[in-house]
Order: structure tokens, then C-alpha cells, then sequence
């Protein structure tokens, strides 16, 4: 189990079926909350087992999540004041970031 401190507080990271896990505990780090910090680490890895896997936001393509953000920016009023209204720039260069 790979516990550490970072900025006062407990960290954990670890790896599982490749991929890299690492989270804070919030504990403060005492030694009086090093075994508490352990059994958050426990209690990850045995969601990860049994597949209960942590909340992930899905990928989408660049394009994709500026569009999103361009048009749903335009029904903000502080927002749509710094962007073009119709996403015209955003368009112009959309092409660019296909892959």
C-alpha cells in the first residue's frame, strides 16, 4: 500500500489491472489517522475487485466538448459577451482538430 503525505494530508496511490489510482483521504496526517488513511486505500481497491468503479467522466473529442461549451456558453450573459454569438470562430477553425 503506497501511502503518502501530501500538503499535511493522507494520499494513496496505487496501481490495479494497469491503470493508476490515487486519491486523498482528507485525513490530516497524523499518525492517529494513518490507519483510517489505509483502510480508505483497502476500501478502494476492494470496490475496484468486485467492480464498483470510481465515477469517470467519459471522453469525448475536442470538437465535440467545444461545441458544447461555445453554445451552452451563449446563454450565459458574462460568457456570451466574450464569445462570438454564433460560435462563428469556433467553426472557422473546427476542421483543424479532427484527427
Amino acid at each position: 500500500m503506497a501511502l503518502r503525505i501530501r500538503g499535511g494530508t493522507w494520499h494513496y496511490h496505487f496501481k490495479f489491472d494497469g491503470k493508476r489510482y490515487g486519491k486523498t483521504t482528507g485525513l490530516a496526517a497524523t499518525k492517529r489517522n494513518e490507519t483510517t488513511a489505509h483502510d480508505k486505500e483497502a476500501k478502494h481497491r476492494q470496490a475496484l475487485r468486485e467492480g464498483r468503479s470510481p465515477r469517470r467522466i467519459p471522453a469525448r473529442e475536442f470538437t465535440e466538448a467545444a461545441k458544447a461549451f461555445l453554445c451552452g456558453a451563449e446563454t450565459q450573459s458574462s460568457t456570451s459577451e466574450q464569445l462570438p454569438a454564433d460560435c462563428h470562430e469556433f467553426r472557422k477553425y473546427q476542421g483543424i482538430f479532427r484527427t
